[in-house]
């Protein structure tokens, strides 16, 4: 773990963002490599003036089923409602957007995880009933590099309009 990984566990954030674009949450579902856990991560970022305004948690579960991709939707329905509820902590306005965003595919059953753990939110006041939510699947996967840096054979890191030595 690094200093950054510790911060957070101790609920510390170094900086913050203003907006996630335009969403109010962003909840990101992944399995891991060998398929034995998967986590969730969740981020508000929005206006000062409803609360929390800014909030980030992860949190990893044991998988029941290492055999395949696919997350239990019970389990997953049951996770997005938990990760959630800890992000709003006590005191809260229901988020009027969501991103979700599924790390590679929604596998077997998770889309009805996915609908169930939404509709408990929105029973539970923590989603606005006409809220805007996207359920996005990233393939990281695919035919052109997806980068938010490189090094180039000058060995110069480039970033989108920016470009500076590796010593500097």
């Amino acid at each position: 773990m690094n200093a950054l990984d510790v911060l957070q566990q101790m609920d510390g954030v170094p900086w913050r963002i203003a907006q996630a674009g335009p969403y109010e949450a962003i909840l990101v579902i992944d399995v891991g490599h060998d398929r034995r856990h998967f986590a969730l991560s969740v981020l508000i970022a929005r206006p000062t003036d409803k609360r929390p305004s800014f909030s980030i948690c992860s949190e990893v579960q044991v998988k029941p089923d290492h055999d395949r991709e696919r997350i239990n939707p019970v389990m997953l329905c049951d996770q997005i409602i938990a990760i959630i509820r800890k992000a709003l902590r006590r005191s809260f306005r229901p988020l009027r957007s969501m991103l979700i965003l599924r790390d590679g595919r929604l596998c077997g059953d998770e889309p009805k995880g996915v609908q169930n753990g939404l509709e408990g939110l929105v029973n539970q006041g923590m989603l606005a009933r006409d809220a805007r939510v996207d359920v996005v699947d990233f393939h990281k996967d695919s035919q052109e590099a997806i980068r938010i840096w490189d090094v180039d054979a000058r060995v110069e890191l480039k970033t989108p309009g920016r470009r500076r030595r590796l010593s500097d």
